[in-house]
C-alpha cells in the first residue's frame, strides 16, 4: 500500500470516532445499484481494510449489512438493527466479537439490548468495554446521527468520480476541516478533522 495512504490511515493517540466512507464529488455514497461497490475502486477497498482492521471496533448499520454484506474486520463490531432483520450468515457474524445493538434481543446472534439506540449511548457502550478507536463505516442513516450529534472527531474520505444516486451527504456537513489530501488512481482520499 501506499505510504501517503498509510499515514492517512493512522490512528492519533487517545479516543477517536472516526467516519469512513466513499462518495462522489457531489456527496452521493450510493452507486446506480443502490450500493457503494460502483463508487469504489480496489485501492479504496484495500485502503477500507487497513481503517477497519486497526480499529477497536466498528459500528455499521443493518442496512448495509443487508446490502453490502460485507466481510467480517479483525476487531469487534456493533450491528444497529431496530427490526432485528439480519440473516446469521451474513460475513459479519463470521467475527465472534460481532453484537447487535438493539432494543429486543435476536433469536440467533449476541445481542447487546439497550433501552436506547442513541449515538451517545452507542459511544458509551464501546467507552465501557474500553474501545478507544471507534470506526463508524455506515451507512447513511448512521452516519447522520453521529454527524448531528456532533460526535465525530474525524473522518476519512474517499472521493470517487463515479456517477452515483440518491441522497447526498456533502462532506461540508460534517463539521470537520479539510486536513490532507492524497490523489491516486483517480480517488481523492481525504482526511478531515475536528
Amino acid at each position: 500500500m501506499n505510504g501517503h495512504l498509510i499515514e492517512l490511515a493512522n490512528w492519533p493517540r487517545g479516543s477517536t470516532v472516526r467516519a469512513i466512507l466513499v462518495q462522489n464529488k457531489i456527496g452521493q455514497l450510493k452507486d446506480l445499484t443502490s450500493s457503494s461497490s460502483q463508487l469504489s475502486s480496489p485501492l479504496d477497498r484495500e485502503f477500507l481494510k487497513l481503517v477497519r482492521n486497526s480499529a477497536d471496533l466498528v459500528i455499521i448499520g443493518a442496512q448495509t449489512i443487508r446490502t453490502e454484506n460485507p466481510p467480517a474486520p479483525n476487531c469487534a463490531v456493533f450491528v444497529l438493527s431496530n427490526s432485528l432483520d439480519l440473516d446469521p450468515n451474513f460475513r459479519i457474524f463470521e467475527n465472534e466479537k460481532t453484537f447487535i445493538l438493539s432494543k429486543l434481543a435476536h433469536p440467533s446472534l449476541k445481542t447487546i439490548v439497550m433501552s436506547e439506540l442513541s449515538p451517545q449511548r452507542i459511544l458509551q457502550q464501546a467507552a465501557e468495554l474500553n474501545y478507544e478507536k471507534v470506526l463508524i463505516e455506515g451507512g447513511g442513516g448512521v452516519f447522520k446521527e453521529f454527524i448531528n450529534a456532533n460526535l465525530l472527531t474525524e473522518a476519512l474520505i474517499s472521493v470517487s468520480s463515479t456517477t452515483g444516486s440518491g441522497e447526498i451527504l456533502h462532506r461540508s456537513k460534517f463539521g470537520l476541516n479539510l486536513m490532507q489530501q492524497v490523489n491516486l488512481a483517480g480517488f481523492n482520499f481525504q482526511r478531515w478533522l475536528k
